[in-house]
């Protein structure tokens, strides 16, 4: 039994017939439960391969709102077992992609189908999952290897030039490690898309200081604001709980933000990275001074490479917020936009601390 079926169901005996019927498909049994904290919980020390879900189920969520936790976290195929056969709820469940939908009473053989058409279909997605990270990792490595150096080179020449006086060719260097550094984002941003809409993103959850991804962002960028003429700062707060998050991605998440507001900053102007806790979040924020996102621009920011009329002179892919987002929701938060000519452009993470 190398193959594991969680059971979420609220009523004992449906659920001991289901335990039944997957033990009769060599298949190890995770246990039943009645609630999603209970499911959860399970997964968090064991991700099953497949999970049997009730839609209507004990606690304050329901089985959709289960599935989509489940999907999020672990990327778990969920079959759907269910009395309900309305459009809103076949509606709510198709949006969290589940592997079946079955209609209670669940004949045996039916179960047995669709069990074992959702565990083979996990397998090969598996399959090809790996050989596309192993693709996508052997292509990461030949593409940022030679731009890393091409930049350690470009800032030997910079110091060589600043102390030879020769202004006109330290300028064109500059220019060159800003098309570098932007080339770089690039890549880093179409290689997360792959991973996003291509393949499983696994996460390596942990409690986590917001404020120490923050600061380790600020230092890896503190020399681009430099040479953008921009002041690059941060406001903290003390007392900020920490937030279950993968650390790689939490970085990404301010990364962007922060390669965001340099790239839009006039010169002589203020980025300022800040925290605080409201109610049950901690609020990462990223705002700049500068020109005012117009109001019918701000709810397409977060689309799939899109960029506003007044972007078509500066670089970028259109992809960065649209990560941004995308990342944040994945760590179940959420991101907000304000923008206006008396306190610039903000945007804030939110991410639960519970």
């Amino acid at each position: 039994m190398d193959r594991n079926v969680l059971i979420v169901e609220d009523e004992s005996i449906v659920a001991m017939e289901l335990e039944e019927q997957v033990k009769g498909l060599e298949c190890g049994v995770m246990g039943p439960v009645s609630t999603a904290t209970a499911a959860l919980r399970l997964c968090e020390a064991n991700v099953p391969d497949l999970v049997l879900m009730d839609i209507r189920i004990q606690g304050a969520q329901d089985g959709v709102e289960a599935a989509q936790a489940l999907r999020r976290r672990f990327n778990v195929p969920v079959i759907y077992l269910t009395a309900l056969a309305d459009g809103i709820t076949i509606e709510r469940a198709k949006l969290t992609e589940p592997a079946g939908y079955l209609l209670k009473p669940v004949r045996a053989e039916e179960l047995k189908a669709a069990v074992e058409i959702a565990l083979y279909k996990s397998e090969m997605e598996s399959v090809l999952e790996r050989q596309r990270a192993e693709f996508v990792s052997m292509l990461a490595h030949d593409i940022r290897s030679p731009l890393q150096a091409v930049s350690g080179y470009a800032d030997l020449l910079a110091d060589d030039l600043k102390e030879s006086g020769l202004t006109e060719a330290g300028e064109l260097l500059s220019r060159m490690r800003e098309s570098l550094s932007h080339t770089t984002d690039v890549i880093n941003n179409l290689l997360a898309l792959i991973n996003f809409e291509f393949g499983r993103v696994e996460l390596a959850m942990a409690r986590l200081s917001v404020n120490d991804a923050i600061r380790k962002v600020k230092d890896r960028y503190a020399r681009e604001a430099t040479r953008r003429d921009l002041v690059l700062e941060s406001m903290l707060a003390s007392d900020l709980p920490s937030v279950e998050a993968d650390q790689l991605i939490l970085e990404r998440i301010f990364a962007n933000l922060l390669v965001n507001a340099l790239k839009f900053t006039p010169p002589g102007g203020r980025v300022t990275l800040s925290s605080e806790a409201r109610g049950s979040y901690a609020v990462a924020s990223v705002t700049n001074t500068g020109p005012v996102i117009a109001s019918d621009d701000i709810p397409h920011l977060f689309e799939r490479g899109w960029r506003g009329a007044a972007d078509a002179d500066k670089e970028g892919s259109g992809l960065g917020l649209y990560i941004v987002k995308t990342l944040v929701e994945m760590l179940g938060g959420k991101v907000e936009v304000e923008s206006t000519m008396s306190s610039g452009t903000c945007f804030s993470v939110f991410l639960p601390t519970g």
